[in-house]
């Protein structure tokens, strides 16, 4: 048996009251910091790390957003990820990217990619950018 992977890291740099605040948003979603049901996250020297194995990519998101938008609603975060597999099977790789705003997010996943470049081959306007 296979098993399969959403990995992702990020990291967050933080002011003394960011701090304050993450701790208390997310400790509202996790049990503690070594068993987020979300993501795991651990604070050091102001910086948030938040990274995972399962996913959890949608909820880190969601809190970036929301982190944003209550200090930073100018700037913006960006978080890659990668679908990877135990065993070499054909079809388990991939992976997406996102673009983070305090007004929403834009993401892209390699799967979707793929599927609307047979789409359009399949329809006949299909054009491919020189290299």
């Amino acid at each position: 048996m296979a098993n399969y992977y959403t990995e992702w890291s990020e990291v967050l740099s933080l002011t003394e009251e960011q701090t304050n605040w993450v701790k208390s948003v997310i400790e509202d979603y996790c049990l503690d910091e070594d068993e987020c049901e979300l993501f795991e996250w651990s604070i050091d020297h102001e910086q948030l790390w938040c990274h995972s194995e399962y996913g959890g990519v949608d909820a880190f998101i969601d809190f970036v957003q929301v982190f944003l938008e209550k200090f930073a609603p100018e700037k913006y975060v960006t978080v890659s990820w990668a679908h990877t597999c135990g065993k070499p099977r054909a079809g388990a790789f991939g992976g997406g990217a996102a673009f983070i705003t305090a007004h929403g997010a834009n993401s892209v996943d390699s799967s979707m990619w793929l599927r609307g470049q047979i789409r359009q081959f399949k329809s006949g306007n299909y054009t491919v950018e020189e290299r």
